[in-house]
């Protein structure tokens, strides 16, 4: 059985003491504080873990982070891409070397992000068309996202060739460039 010390600073006012002297301090949202005492929420249930949390379309929510590309050098869209997340190998049953029980989703956690597009939200300040696919990070955006590529599921399996701790997808086709996307260079 694993226990791990947790510490979260809740959203709302508190009264602290800082070099003995009580002080009212504010936090406008919930904190975890993981990766100041024990290198990050080892037990992948802080925040950043609850599909709750992320952009959902609402004002109560921030903004998806929103993305084009990616581009080489000289600005034409990758022909082909391809999802990897190192996370599995924070998780303390994964198995660098197998890559047996590198998971994605890891256990503990209830929501994992992914990427997403959609073609119906223009990309402010870019030269991008109207209708070209953008990128979004995070979760599905209701009336917004377009596909997701299987959600977490997209970032595929263990790959032992390169390092067991990171799981990754097959190269395939840009599909910011490739069938309902317009082609664009920047």
């Amino acid at each position: 059985m694993r226990i791990l010390r947790r510490s979260v600073l809740p959203e709302g006012n508190r009264v602290v003491m800082m070099n003995g002297v009580a002080k009212k301090e504010h936090a406008a949202v919930a904190q975890c504080l993981d990766n100041f005492f024990q290198n990050g929420d080892l037990d992948w249930d802080g925040t950043p873990y609850q599909a709750s949390a992320w952009p959902d379309g609402t004002r109560n929510h921030p903004t998806a982070f929103r993305y084009i590309g990616p581009f080489t050098g000289s600005g034409k869209p990758y022909p082909k891409i391809q999802y990897e997340s190192d996370a599995p190998a924070s998780e303390s049953l994964c198995d660098v070397t197998t890559g047996k029980d590198c998971l994605l989703k890891p256990l503990g956690s209830d929501f994992y992000p992914f990427w997403s597009l959609n073609n119906s939200q223009r990309l402010a300040g870019t030269h991008a068309p109207s209708g070209a696919c953008v990128w979004n990070f995070g979760n599905v955006l209701p009336g917004v996202t377009t596909r997701t590529f299987g959600k977490d599921a997209q970032y595929g399996k263990s790959d032992i060739a390169r390092f067991g701790g990171t799981n990754a997808s097959k190269v395939f086709p840009n599909p910011a460039v490739n069938g309902n996307c317009p082609s664009f260079n920047l």
